[in-house]
Order: C-alpha cells, then structure tokens, then sequence
C-alpha cells in the first residue's frame, strides 16, 4: 500500500542511489555499494543514518581524483550535509555545478547519447549560468535561485518516474508516436522508434529538459537590465540598439555567437521538419501568449518580448543539433527526436495551458511548480526563502479499469510565515501563493479549449495539490483528473479535521 514520504534531498538522493546500483550497477556502481557494504539497503531503498555514515567513511578513504563514479557520489553526499542551511547557498551551488556534468558523464550508459549530450558536460557550463545569476541576484530587487533548483527538480523527477518506471516508458512511447511527423523520419514507422524508448532513454530525456529548463532566464535578465540601461542613459548615450539586434554568446557552446534569431530560426525549421503541426502551432501560440505578458509589464513596442522558456529551448535545440554531424542517417533522426521532445517540454513549461502537450511537459509542469522546498530567494544582500518551504510531502499511487492505468500524484505543500520583516511584506503582496496556483489553475482550465487537447493529451494522470498557506490552515486543493478536468477548492485544514 502507497504511504505518504517526506521529501528532502537526502530523500531524493537515496533514490538516485538505487536508480544507480538497479540501472547502472553493471557499468560499476553496483561494484562501489558492494565494496562499501551497503548493496542490499541502497538495492531496496532503505538507506538510514547507518548505511550514509558508511558510505561517507568509504568515500573519504578513496582518491576520487581519476574516477567519474566516486567524484558524482562524493558530490552527492557533500550536497546532502549542507542543503537545508540556507547560509549554505554559495556553498550549495558549488557543489551542484560539480554535480550537473557528474550525473550526465556517469547516468547515460549510451555511447551515442553520451557524444550528443558531451557539449552539456563541459566545465565551464554550469560555472557560466552561476556567473549571470550570481550578476542577476545583485541586480535586481529580488531574484530566486534557477541552479541549485533545476537539480532539485530533476532529482523529484527521477523519484516520480522510478516508482514506476514501465507506465512512464509506455506514455513516452506514445508522446513519441503523436507529436512527430512520420513522414519525415526516414523508412521506419514511429512505432519502431518508440521500441527503442527505455528507461534509460526516458532518463536522458528527462535530464536535458529538467537541468536545462530554466537555461534561457540568462536572456530574459539581460532584456530586463538592458531595458533599464535604455530607460536611465537613453538621453545621454546615443545610438542605444534594440535588443534584437544583440548577438548573445551562448553560453552552453564553445565560443559560438549567433544571433538569436538565428536560434529561433533553427528550432522552426527542426519543429516543421519533424514536429506534429499542432505542436508547431501551440509553441507558437506560447510564444504570443508570453510576448502579451511582456507587453502588459511594459516591454516597448519593437523590442524583442522574450520568454526563458521558449529562449532555453532555442538555444538548447541550437546546441544539441547545429553542431552533430556523427552518426547514421537514423540514428541522427532518432536523437533529434530526442532533443525535440525535451526542447518542446522546456518551451511550454511555464505556460500551463498547454500542458498536456507530452507526458514529459506534464512531468516538467509537475516537478517545477512542487519543487518549493528550500529554494532561495535573494533580496539585496539577504538569501530569504519568499516561499518558506522545508519539506513537501508525495503520496503516489496506481490504479488500473479495464485496461487502462492511471498514475495518481498527491502533494502537501506546507508554506510557512517569512522571519524577515522585508520577505514578509514581498511574500504577502507580490507572491502571493493563493493568486499564484489560482492563476495555474486558469491556465490549466484554459487547457481544455484548445483545438489540439482531444488530439495530444495522454489520460492516466491523475495529480492532486494540497496547499497550506498560514498557520491558520487556510489553503486550497487543486485536482487535474485523468481526463484534464481541473478543480479547485478553497479549505482550512483545521476546520476539515473538526467536520
């Protein structure tokens, strides 16, 4: 029977060690548990106090300088001492930017999948985006963590996908038979691709869109600081561009500056090449919805209104496919369809209206919207958490009529009052929690108008959110049934207990 499980990341990192020790164990990390004498509990997932204190004493006794396997699991541990002290957080993203190349050298155990993500890998990648946050953070009035927090996501993702790992390979397949064009893919069907979806594959999908979803926020703080810089110097200094006009060195390749719309251009030539039409349209859409968003925060007219969202996924997509020229004519389509499925995820991810475009865009929806505990929130030169969140709690479940199966995910989010004085003010009147999931909700209601949703949307979803907003126990609940249907419902939890 499903129980409901305290969320944390040393939580989330034991199941990253029995992902590694059932899925990994023959390329070596079976081998490294057995030596530290922990293989049957990090097997099962009972990993206590006993079996970290044993794998930390074996990790200190080794000289991980040459060994990816040892230098990804010291990494983790190093994580798990600090990641509840928000004094930490410099600290913190230091260790996750060893992490981010760590889990991708070490969690793809295809050689081909290794040399399409390698540009993913390199350094200077994670210490580039660290380097523009850290500048966004000092900026601007307020700014939340996207690094540190992409990784929790996709540690919550990997918990969510291994509790049953078969449905979520079966609805990948079937993403991967409704949104791409079969015509386009050579003299295989899409049913014989999708026989190549294993969980390894749905990994390595679920990594790029999760690690890299909020990649493009380095293009929305420029628009924003560049729209100040033309707002205070317009008058005094000459000549100020547009900034569609600025080429941006991306920050994910090797020294390539494009133009953005060079970008742009490329994701729509690889969507109209392989891409459902209806995809097409809907990315479209988004990008239209998010340029009105722009527009009623007061972009001016002819500037370039950007999204992070359909920013990252054109830069990813530039990234992962202007520059593979390896492999055979398939074999290239196959990871481009890959590459699209996660790059058509991180476009839509804030814009939930057009959730139920892939069951990947579902759980990348799912996973960043929960990922609330201890996310940090800079405000001048104090590290608060706006959202003050410690823990979150999942309760998931299956179920099965006639046939069909139905994954239901119920969450507790527990928000909690803001210490300072400052972060209360901001969490009372600009984040409001409540106004927040209400506007989810509308975009998620929004869903069921659209022209595609009978066509792409997969059932057997079933995803319940409780929030608590106070400590008087007024919160709400949010419910998207199996078929898309969403329903809210204000409650206090206290006068719930009494009833």
């Amino acid at each position: 029977m499903a129980h409901i499980v305290e969320i944390s990341d040393g939580v989330l990192i034991n199941n990253l060690y029995r992902m590694l020790y059932n899925e990994l164990g023959e390329v070596g990390f079976r081998d490294i548990f057995v030596e530290m004498g922990v293989a049957t509990n990090v097997k099962m997932g009972e990993i206590g106090a006993d079996e970290v204190d044993k794998i930390r004493g074996w990790i200190e006794r080794q000289n991980t300088q040459d060994d990816e396997k040892i230098k990804l699991l010291k990494s983790l541990e190093k994580f798990r001492k600090i990641s509840d002290d928000k004094n930490q957080f410099e600290n913190q993203l230091k260790i996750v930017k060893e992490i981010y190349s760590l889990v991708i050298k070490n969690m793809i155990i295809y050689a081909e999948l290794q040399e399409v993500l390698k540009p993913l890998t390199d350094e200077g990648l994670i210490e580039k985006l660290e380097k523009f946050q850290e500048h966004a953070l000092e900026v601007t009035g307020f700014r939340r963590d996207n690094i540190v927090h992409q990784f929790r996501v996709f540690m919550l993702g990997c918990y969510i996908l291994y509790e049953d790992k078969d449905f979520w390979v079966d609805h990948f397949r079937t993403d991967l038979t409704k949104i791409f064009r079969e015509k386009s893919l050579g003299n295989l069907k899409l049913e014989e691709y999708a026989k190549y979806i294993d969980f390894m594959y749905v990994l390595a999908v679920w990594m790029i869109s999760s690690l890299f979803h909020d990649y493009g926020k380095v293009i929305e703080d420029a628009q924003k600081e560049f729209k100040c810089v033309k707002d205070a110097y317009n008058e005094v200094i000459n000549n100020l561009p547009l900034l569609e006009k600025i080429s941006f060195n991306i920050p994910l390749s090797p020294g390539n500056s494009i133009k953005l719309s060079e970008a742009e251009a490329l994701l729509k030539k690889n969507l109209g090449t392989f891409v459902d039409s209806d995809i097409f349209q809907i990315i479209e859409a988004s990008r239209g919805k998010n340029a009105k968003k722009k527009a009623e925060r007061g972009v001016e007219k002819g500037e370039a209104e950007l999204s992070h969202a359909t920013v990252g996924s054109e830069l990813l997509n530039y990234l992962l496919t202007s520059l593979q020229q390896t492999g055979s004519g398939e074999r290239r389509i196959f990871y481009y369809l890959l590459m699209l499925a996660s790059c058509i995820a991180i476009a839509l991810h804030d814009n939930q209206e057009y959730f139920f475009c892939s069951s990947l865009t579902q759980l990348l929806v799912i996973c960043d919207n929960i990922q609330e505990w201890n996310r940090i929130t800079v405000i001048g030169n104090k590290e608060e958490m706006i959202f003050p969140c410690r823990r979150i709690y999942i309760k998931l479940e299956g179920k099965e009529d006639r046939g069909t199966r139905t994954k239901i995910i119920q969450v507790f989010i527990p928000y909690e009052r803001p210490e300072d004085i400052i972060a209360q003010e901001i969490f009372k009147r600009r984040f409001n929690p409540e106004q927040i999931w209400r506007k989810n909700v509308k975009a998620l209601k929004a869903a069921k108008d659209e022209r595609a949703f009978n066509k792409l949307f997969q059932g057997g979803i079933e995803l319940t959110v409780h929030i608590l907003f106070n400590h008087s126990g007024d919160g709400c609940r949010l419910k998207i049934k199996y078929d898309g249907t969403v329903e809210y419902q204000r409650t206090n939890i206290y006068a719930e207990f009494l009833e």
